[in-house]
């Protein structure tokens, strides 16, 4: 059997994607309740990825939503 804190560190980006199992998920989320030093990371990991959403985030030219709607709706009614 491998390092917990091991299994934990894979299994972060995927528990913040929601892409794990309901098990899998339990586990980690009772692993970090139990590892400070995991939970510190998956903090870390959780706060960077509200910074760099927000920061990231743009609003999209109505002509090119407007051109992506069309395509959407051509596609649809082939």
């Amino acid at each position: 059997m491998g390092d917990p804190c091991e299994g934990a560190f894979h299994d972060v980006y995927s528990y913040l994607d929601q892409e794990l199992t309901w098990f899998r998920s339990w586990k980690l989320r009772r692993h970090l309740k139990a590892c400070d030093g995991c939970e510190d990371a998956y903090s870390f990991e959780e706060r960077l990825r509200l910074v760099v959403r927000s920061r990231l985030r743009e609003d999209i030219p109505p002509d090119l939503l407007a051109r992506l709607q069309q395509a959407i709706e051509n596609e649809r009614l082939r």
